[in-house]
């Protein structure tokens, strides 16, 4: 029996994505592993809630993302300046679908992509990434829970086994391509912003995975099922009356595994 050729390693990804801590996680990932790193970066303040930016500046906000940060922080280490081999171009939040078409001559030599956080993208950019078989990292366990802040609704649903993030095809639909893989937390210890956190490690350990063994590239997938759907959430029902019913129980990594075990055989 003929053995398998080796899989050449992907080494020179395009990387679309923001600048906090857990995407400066991926973004030094790929650095250690690759020869150059294209990133196509959104910036937003490191201070939301705190600060006027894609969230809305409030006291409700400034408490509930200063908790954020502190988990973030906890998993992430605290920002930091990005690491070296990487190709850069920043700019603000909302400017992605605003790039001209001119710029696909320098990422021409990128032979992966990956998407983490940022707005829909559309236009040539979108048709340039999906050309790649992009990878798209979604925080929340599609088609469970898809739109804005998913973890934070399965959370405030009760759905603890629905936390996570899944790993999924960019296409033209939000959040609608297919599915690689889903990955979840160990629900070991802290709280649900400590496990959120950890979600997101999990799913960009699972990108590098991806792009070490090739299968960014043609790992076959699973079609989304829309009918499965619980929730489609929007940026805008996260209000301060949601955010202050939450912050008055937090539910903690023990309490969420103990749920999810009493509810064995639930978890799809």
């Amino acid at each position: 029996m003929t053995a398998s050729a080796p899989v050449d390693p992907l080494r020179h990804p395009l990387v679309v994505t923001m600048n906090h801590p857990r995407h400066q996680y991926l973004l030094s990932r790929l650095a250690e592993r690759c020869d150059s790193v294209t990133v196509l970066q959104e910036v937003t303040t490191l201070f939301p809630g705190a600060q006027r930016g894609f969230i809305r500046k409030s006291d409700v906000m400034k408490t509930y993302f200063a908790r954020v940060r502190a988990a973030e922080r906890e998993v992430f280490g605290q920002p930091g300046l990005q690491s070296s081999g990487l190709r850069t171009l920043p700019m603000a939040f909302g400017d992605m679908n605003h790039l001209n078409a001119s710029l696909a001559d320098d990422l021409a030599h990128c032979d992966c992509a990956v998407v983490f956080g940022g707005g829909f993208i559309k236009g040539w950019l979108a048709e340039h990434l999906i050309g790649l078989n992009a990878v798209n990292i979604h925080m929340g366990v599609s088609p469970y829970y898809r739109g804005s802040s998913c973890n934070f609704w399965a959370a405030y649903d009760g759905r603890f086994d629905m936390i996570g993030a899944t790993l999924h095809r960019l296409s033209d639909k939000l959040d609608g391509g297919e599915i690689l893989r889903i990955v979840r937390p160990d629900f070991q210890s802290g709280d649900y912003f400590t496990v959120g956190m950890e979600a997101a490690r999990a799913a960009v350990d699972g990108v590098v995975d991806l792009i070490e063994t090739g299968d960014i590239l043609n790992k076959s997938g699973k079609p989304q099922d829309a009918s499965l759907e619980l929730r489609y959430s929007l940026n805008k029902e996260f209000t301060d009356e949601i955010a202050t019913a939450f912050l008055d129980n937090v539910p903690t990594a023990e309490a969420m595994r103990a749920s999810m075990d009493s509810a064995a055989g639930a978890v799809p």
